[in-house]
């Protein structure tokens, strides 16, 4: 399991850019189980929170009352 939080709270300034995920490179495999997509995604991208898109990072922060993994299910469930 990961710590999601923690993942959360990833300081962007710690991180080099080629040390992130392109994000352009990760296949979600569509063939495999909802729960086990969302952790081959997980495993794929290191931190959903914390990746690269070519030479942008991205940081994910978001406010609602949404939980994180159902908000991870929708983007992968729309590919």
């Amino acid at each position: 399991m990961y710590d999601l939080k923690a993942l959360r709270n990833a300081d962007v300034s710690a991180f080099s850019i080629d040390g992130l995920v392109d994000l352009r490179n990760v296949d979600i495999k569509r063939d495999l189980t909802l729960k086990r997509r969302a952790d081959d995604y997980i495993s794929q991208v290191g931190n959903p929170y914390l990746f690269r898109v070519d030479d942008v990072v991205v940081k994910v922060e978001f406010a609602g009352d949404k939980d994180f993994s159902d908000l991870l299910v929708n983007v992968i469930l729309a590919g």
